[in-house]
């Protein structure tokens, strides 16, 4: 019973002293030329002082591996070369708390990526990641915009062309309607006439204009068309 007593004392003393590192978020979304602070917690002992403190913050993405903070034993090792020079800052006034606070500026769509913070102290070592996308500005909103007009000129293209081919069609089946019913007509309007006038001119009236023409036979009466000087066109009344 006194050694089960020992062993739980033991396991709650080493848990306690486990060091764990955890991001505010796992993801963050920017625009260009805004500014984001990334956050970490881990845990701190208040017998721990920040020369034991080691943290390495980089972040990675297919095309680059820059570092953001390389703090060694409490003190921060400048970065001369990178990306990211001049736009990352550390507010060490909260590391003795247990946070760390990377203030990032003028974002480009370049810093997208996964931002990564391992912490390594003398109770143990920890590490935790997020990732960040970093957009131009308005791009959602230039796009719809962009999209938007375009597709209701096309709707409305669309609609004209089917009205305009609708027309068409109507037209051409009303001409062909019209040559149909004219052609058949005129044949035997112009065959009553000129058989008319081979038996007696007296029946058939024939004028050089576009005028009636009255035929006596079957008491029907034609239309006249065109008189040429060999032939006339008519159609039935």
């Amino acid at each position: 019973m006194v050694s089960r007593f020992l062993l739980l004392m033991a396991l709650s003393v080493c848990v306690s002293g486990t060091l764990v590192v955890k991001v505010a978020h796992s993801s963050y979304q920017a625009e260009v030329d805004q500014d984001l602070t990334l956050e970490w917690t881990f845990t701190p002992r208040p017998d721990s002082s920040l020369q034991t403190l080691n943290i390495f913050c980089s972040m990675f993405n297919p095309q680059k591996d820059l570092v953001l903070l390389n703090l060694h034993k409490g003190v921060e090792v400048p970065q001369k070369e990178g990306d990211f020079v001049g736009r990352v800052q550390c507010d060490k006034e909260v590391l003795k708390e247990g946070q760390i606070r990377l203030h990032l500026s003028s974002l480009k769509t370049e810093d997208s990526g996964w931002y990564q913070c391992d912490v390594l102290t003398e109770y143990g070592k920890s590490l935790d990641r997020c990732s960040l996308n970093v957009t131009a500005k308005n791009q959602s909103r230039s796009e719809c915009e962009a999209e938007g007009p375009n597709t209701v000129v096309l709707g409305r293209i669309d609609i004209v062309i089917v009205t305009l081919g609708t027309i068409a069609g109507a037209a051409l089946i009303f001409f062909l309607y019209r040559c149909i019913t004219r052609s058949r007509p005129v044949s035997s309007c112009r065959d009553k006439i000129w058989r008319n006038r081979r038996r007696s001119s007296n029946e058939t009236e024939v004028v050089t204009k576009c005028e009636l023409i009255v035929v006596n036979q079957q008491h029907q009466s034609c239309h006249v068309i065109s008189v040429l000087e060999s032939e006339c066109e008519c159609e039935e009344i």
